[in-house]
């Protein structure tokens, strides 16, 4: 799995441009399209699947994993979403009226770590799961993935399931076209993480093919 996070608006979704259509699709909780220019007339409208919750994610994971071999690259989009999908829910303030109101919080953390962290090793190998989501600032101006309750980060902590985290950002000093990047190292105040050896760059073009392509080429090395 490969995380990309960060801000609205800073380039995560825009980043999927060059993944092959016919084998890609996209799970979103949200009614949010593709960005880029002609991706409808590129087929990308036929590669939307909605979901709504972690659970239904999950079932969809196992089921591309087990039943669809041409489908080698999943996009969770945007897993915030699907997060307050739950802690928004009727059902879930109900539960924070009843006797133990902390319980509904570890049953949500449970779902989102049996759901999608909790499968990973039970998916096929040639299968690439993208998450993207939004970043939390914490006291410290620290900007990291963006989690609901602190029970996530009790039951399981997402980026540490993962060698792959990119920080989308925007750096407006640069012309348009060099202006949407990710991070590969962690700055300090931006989350981010890649293998060692595999970016030498700090900034690299916010392509997740290229990323993907870079991925494979990095495990063949010495």
């Amino acid at each position: 799995m490969i995380i990309i996070e960060g801000e609205s608006g800073s380039g995560k979704t825009t980043s999927l441009r060059n993944l092959p259509v016919n084998e890609s699709i996209i799970l979103r909780p949200n009614t949010k399209d593709p960005v880029w220019p002609g991706w409808k007339k590129q087929g990308w409208d036929k590669r939307l699947v909605a979901v709504v919750r972690p659970r239904d994610i999950g079932e969809k994971l196992l089921f591309v994993s087990a039943s669809r071999p041409n489908i080698k690259y999943v996009i969770l989009e945007d897993f915030t979403h699907a997060q307050a999908a739950v802690t928004r829910s009727e059902a879930f303030m109900e539960a924070g009226r009843g006797k133990n109101p902390f319980q509904r919080w570890e049953e949500f953390g449970i779902e989102v770590h049996n759901s999608i962290f909790g499968i990973l090793p039970k998916l096929r190998g040639d299968m690439v799961i993208i998450m993207i989501n939004h970043v939390d600032n914490d006291q410290t101006g620290r900007k990291s993935f963006r989690t609901f309750g602190r029970v996530i980060g009790n039951t399981t902590v997402p980026v540490s399931h993962v060698e792959i985290v990119l920080h989308s950002i925007i750096l407006a000093e640069k012309p348009l076209k060099e202006r949407y990047v990710f991070l590969t190292h962690d700055d300090g105040v931006r989350e981010a993480k890649t293998p060692m050896g595999m970016f030498e760059d700090d900034y690299i073009p916010n392509d997740i093919m290229a990323v993907i392509e870079r991925m494979k080429e990095h495990a063949e090395e010495n």
